[in-house]
């Protein structure tokens, strides 16, 4: 009986590959579909696809432009680019080979070269013999690992009531409650912890472990842990004095409301160390801090960008429409409006009764509308109006003033546009992506390094 035999390639990725036959011929390309690269996602490089010996010998070397998808794999095909397509003599049976793809020189690929074996295939065996007779029963195998343990059972019906006698005192090691108490009444409560001392303690909750809690209230509808009082809930903790936690679409993680006259809903309040924060908003996805209402800010506001973000008037229902603030390194008051000259071709601009006093260092411009002519200041500011003056009369003048803020406020806390960042914030980042550093670069590293880890190994985990 004779065979006509093929080397088919085998690697351990298991991609289409590689010489199949074609009726009497065979392919001279090899698919490779999905590979792992360490390439930018969204970029079209020019590649070296390579095959090697075992030795290092190059055998065969190609130059391919690819297409990296979004996670960095790429899709080639081995011998489109040479003449002919592959040499089938470099695939004999037995043999060894290393397949690599090159940039500038190093491997672009995330699992390095990868190894292919050439083993031989039959394309045309003779017919099949007669089958055997059938061989004895083997002997039974061992038997296999006991299986998992199965579920625990129902709980038996509740005994009956028991006492304790105060004041009381024990432990238990257990992963359930050690002590359960349960009021199934519509409007009762299930535990009070009240005292009358001056600085008592109605309910007090100690928790050791690096993930223990001192007090949880969990509620299926209602609030978890409601508190009422000069201190309504009071919580101390090395890191997180009280955590909310809610799991709902649209639920609040802890939610501050006051009835009371000029009450505060939450307040933030930290005055130890220059990087506290009275109130740390945070979000990858959505909104750091989200106010619906005025807001007020009694202090100096920095911002990396800023505008203002309404419905479109012309199309309300389906747009926005943004603008950005103007911006300056000077504390910049801008004030304009048009004016109309006499019939000697002067006019007389007032401005608001506190702008000298508000202002320093006036810039004038001036844009003459609806005809040629000339328009001049014919006198600066004084006693808060200035003139302006053109060749003609009864000339429109468009007009603006600007101004440097000089008022108490602006005295004291003046812009500093340029300044070295302090010795613990250098080599960190307000944005770290812009400029490709890793999250661990962002300016709350600096100032709150354990607090920043603790975080991300929580947000890790979720």
């Amino acid at each position: 009986m004779t065979f006509r035999r093929l080397a088919i390639l085998i690697f351990a990725l298991g991609l289409p590959l590689c010489l199949t036959p074609q009726g009497p011929a065979t392919s001279r390309q090899i698919p490779f579909v999905n590979l792992l690269t360490n390439l930018e996602p969204g970029t079209m490089p020019t590649l070296t696809a390579q095959l090697a010996d075992t030795d290092g010998t190059i055998l065969i070397s190609e130059l391919q432009t690819v297409t990296v998808d979004e996670s960095g794999r790429i899709n080639l095909l081995f011998g489109s680019a040479t003449e002919g397509g592959l040499d089938p003599n470099q695939f004999l049976s037995g043999a060894s080979r290393l397949f690599n793809v090159l940039l500038d020189g190093a491997s672009v690929l995330a699992t390095g070269p990868i190894p292919l074996f050439a083993t031989p295939f039959a394309l045309s065996p003779g017919p099949a013999g007669p089958p055997g007779q059938e061989g004895p029963i083997g002997m039974q195998g061992p038997s296999g690992p006991l299986g998992p343990q199965g579920p625990q059972g129902p709980p038996g019906p509740q005994g009956p009531p028991g006492f304790v006698t105060l004041p009381f005192a024990g432990s238990v090691t257990t992963p359930s409650a050690a002590l359960l108490i349960a009021n199934d009444g519509g409007t009762g409560i299930a535990v009070v912890g009240a005292t009358a001392g001056s600085s008592g303690i109605g309910v007090l909750g100690n928790a050791s472990g690096p993930n223990g809690e001192g007090v949880r209230g969990n509620a299926s509808q209602g609030p978890g842990v409601r508190g009422f009082g000069t201190t309504g809930v009071r919580g101390g903790g090395r890191f997180d004095g009280v955590l909310g936690e809610a799991d709902l679409s649209g639920s609040n993680g802890v939610l501050g409301r006051s009835s009371g006259i000029n009450g505060n809903g939450v307040r933030g309040e930290a005055n130890v160390g220059p990087n506290t924060y009275g109130v740390w908003g945070l979000s990858t996805s959505g909104f750091a801090g989200f106010f619906n209402g005025r807001t007020h800010v009694n202090g100096q506001l920095s911002k990396s960008s800023g505008s203002f973000k309404i419905d479109h008037p012309l199309d309300p229902g389906n747009k926005y429409l943004s603008h950005s603030f103007v911006e300056s390194p000077d504390m910049m008051n801008i004030y304009n409006g048009n004016v109309v000259t006499d019939g000697q071709g002067a006019a007389v601009v007032t401005l608001p009764d506190y702008f000298s006093a508000l202002n320093r260092d006036y810039r004038y411009q001036l844009t003459v509308l609806g005809q040629f002519a000339q328009a001049i200041v014919a006198s600066k500011i004084s006693d808060n109006r200035f003139t302006i003056q053109t060749d003609k009369p009864h000339v429109e003048v468009s007009w603006q003033v600007t101004g440097i803020r000089q008022d108490a406020w602006a005295r004291k806390h003046p812009i500093v546009v340029e300044e070295l960042k302090p010795e613990s914030e250098r080599g960190f980042y307000l944005a770290p992506d812009l400029f490709n550093a890793p999250e661990e670069k962002g300016i709350e590293w600096a100032h709150k390094p354990e607090t920043m880890k603790r975080m991300k190994e929580e947000r890790e985990k979720q």
